[in-house]
């Protein structure tokens, strides 16, 4: 896990830091319908998380792998960032993203591109309004 200088790596790799976002994928987790969960500290113990509804949790260097805690984006609320979603800003614009990794996502707004980290998203009250690949023509 290499906790140090305030990271961490999540089960794949990815550097995590305090206010980022990690999922649950393995089997151990995503079929349990665990949401994101928000990193809130990191020491050499590992990676305390908050999850929706639940009090901290530290997770170590095993625990992380166990459950393939992965880093994400997510919007203001918590919910997981995806191409295709339809997005809004605190101010009432509307985009969709059009690109999303660990650590960034990119948005259009009024066909301007823009490349958004997880602290600008929530600066900008970024929130997912509807997701075009499972709207209601979803088979």
């Amino acid at each position: 896990m290499g906790a140090s200088c305030g990271t961490a790596t999540d089960a794949y790799g990815y550097t995590i830091e305090v206010d980022a976002w990690v999922e649950p994928t393995s089997t151990y987790g995503g079929e349990w319908g665990w949401k994101a969960a928000r990193v809130q500290k990191i020491s050499e113990n590992g990676v305390t998380l908050e999850w929706p509804g639940w009090n901290p949790v530290l997770y170590g260097a095993k625990d992380i792998k166990y459950y393939g805690l992965k880093r994400i984006m997510v919007d203001k609320k918590g919910t997981k960032l995806m191409v295709n979603q339809s997005i809004k800003g605190a101010a009432g614009s509307k985009g969709v993203v059009t690109a999303c990794g660990d650590k960034e996502a990119v948005i259009a707004f009024n066909n301007e591109m823009r490349t958004y980290k997880q602290q600008d998203i929530d600066y900008y009250g970024i929130v997912v309004v509807q997701s075009r690949s499972c709207g209601r023509t979803c088979a």
